[in-house]
């Protein structure tokens, strides 16, 4: 007291303001403002007791929103309640495109469409359906979804234990009753009230309720709470609000008359989210779906010029090892039936090649050098491929220059974008290599194909050409030449159209891929 009187003084003496003497002035004006408070039977100044009138307001509020607490608990976690929202406000256009391009629609039109076509036609309605969400569609479906989730906010605002406060014999989610609440200190709820400030911020009764609900009891299948009484909630907490009762009850309860809050309303935005969502789903699903396509067109022309011989020859880069990164999103090894299907017809029928190159080259007389210097100069480039084959192989076992690195990539990359990126680099290395040995061998065995080609009509001539002694060569067979020959052209021919495939699927794949980053 002596304090008080001492500061007293010296306000008075100097002309200086007291700020306990202002804030008790300030609390007991707000105290007079509770007294003539269309809502001041809320409290009891005498006793310092929040009345069973407050605690009535809060039931009714209950009894409204109590069936939409558990409906609505995960609301904001719902990709599924974004949909039905933004759906709502699309028109006949959009909805229809989105139908084309469903997972069912694009595999159907996938099998009469090439894959390229495809993706062009795919882009060019997502643009059509992006084009469609102009600003008055956005503002709407944002201002739809972000009341939405105000009202989970705040139907999951703790009822019951505040009301418990007033009634501890009060049962959850028990409505039909007529409770009977008692006065409690206003210290036992100062907290709720700031809680429930906060909550309601966004419960403006101007705005467009009827959308939200409407979007509600699609996503339900029912009503989640009665339109009817739910309107004379927001009518109700507006009209608390702006009497300015609670604000009042936090000052006098906590003797703060400077208490104050600001609304931390937020708007959200998935009107962005959403459309970036659809173009990726959609060009995955074409990405899947051509991809199948390719493989099971190359794997059955494989299986048919290979019949039942193994076509996995190489130990790390082949399809086995593939999955691993295919799991992860990876690209993975691109080329890894090609390299196996190209291994395994140099390793398989090398020599055959050899022999008649051998032959022809060595012992055939020709018109002029210049003619086979072409075929003399691809088999020697071929020759060496599949060294080279088997070196880039080798590159990825554990003592290779990419096996033990790839490997520690993989364990880290799901926590280090960095190792996501070395993964990559060094896929992109090895499938690039691997690209130029097919393009490389595709060269080489077309010219060995086209020379085989004329030294085949050659042959069948009345008067040579080309060579001039293919009685000596036949000699030297050990067989049918001409039928040799031809057995040769046929199956480099075939070789040739099975490594044109692995290529064009591929650049087929990148494409579509180009389409869906665009």
């Amino acid at each position: 007291m002596a304090f008080s009187f001492f500061s007293w003084l010296i306000s008075f003496i100097t002309g200086r303001p007291d700020p306990e003497r202002e804030r008790k002035r300030v609390l007991k004006w707000t105290t007079k403002m509770l007294a003539a408070n269309k809502y001041g039977n809320f409290y009891r100044t005498k006793t310092e007791e929040v009345s069973p009138e407050f605690a009535r307001f809060f039931f009714d509020i209950y009894k409204v929103v109590s069936p939409a607490q558990a409906v609505l608990r995960n609301a904001a976690q719902s990709n599924r309640l974004k949909l039905y929202t933004i759906h709502a406000f699309l028109d006949e256009t959009q909805l229809a495109i989105l139908e084309r391009l469903t997972p069912a629609n694009i595999e159907l039109r996938a099998q009469n469409t090439p894959s390229a076509s495809l993706a062009h036609e795919m882009q060019d309605e997502f643009d059509c359906l992006a084009e469609g969400f102009d600003p008055e569609r956005v503002n709407a479906i944002d201002g739809c979804y972000t009341l939405i989730l105000g009202m989970a906010k705040f139907v999951a605002y703790d009822f019951y234990f505040l009301l418990r406060k007033f009634d501890s014999q009060l049962s959850e989610r028990t409505l039909n009753v007529n409770p009977l609440f008692v006065a409690i200190q206003g210290a036992a709820v100062s907290d709720d009230i700031k809680d429930f400030l906060e909550l309601s911020a966004g419960l403006d009764m101007d705005r467009d309720w009827d959308a939200a609900l409407r979007v509600l009891k699609n996503f339900k299948g029912a009503d989640v709470v009665n339109p009817k009484l739910w309107d004379k909630i927001l009518a109700e907490i507006q009209e608390v609000k702006r009497a300015g009762i609670l604000e009042i009850l936090v000052r006098i309860i906590t003797r703060d008359p400077d208490w104050g809050w600001d609304p931390r309303l937020t708007r959200e935005h998935i009107t962005g989210e959403y459309l970036e969502t659809i173009r990726h789903e959609i060009f995955e699903i074409l990405t899947r779906i051509t991809t199948a396509k390719q493989d099971a067109r190359v794997v059955g022309y494989a299986k048919r010029f290979f019949g039942d011989i193994t076509t996995d020859r190489l130990a790390h880069y082949n399809d086995k090892n593939n999955e691993q990164y295919k799991k992860r999103n990876f690209n993975g090894f691109t080329f890894a039936r090609g390299l196996n299907y190209l291994q395994v017809f140099l390793l398989d029928e090398g020599p055959q090649v050899q022999f008649l190159s051998d032959l022809i080259l060595i012992r055939g007389q020709w018109i002029s050098p210049t003619l086979f210097r072409p075929l003399s100069d691809a088999v020697r480039l071929l020759v060496s491929i599949p060294d080279m084959i088997k070196a880039l192989d080798d590159s990825l076992s554990d003592h290779g220059a990419y096996g033990p690195k790839l490997e520690r990539a993989l364990t880290k990359a799901e926590h280090s974008k960095s190792q996501i990126r070395n993964i990559n680099a060094t896929l992109d290395h090895l499938n690039n290599d691997a690209r130029l040995i097919i393009t490389d061998a595709i060269f080489n065995l077309s010219v060995i194909e086209d020379t085989l080609k004329d030294i085949l009509e050659d042959y069948r001539r009345p008067i040579s050409l080309i060579i001039l002694n293919w009685g000596e060569l036949e000699t030297f067979s050990n067989g049918d030449l001409e039928g040799r020959i031809d057995r040769m052209h046929k199956r480099l021919e075939e070789m040739l159209h099975l490594l044109h495939l692995v290529v064009q699927d591929s650049d087929e794949e990148a494409e579509t891929e180009a389409e869906a980053e665009h």
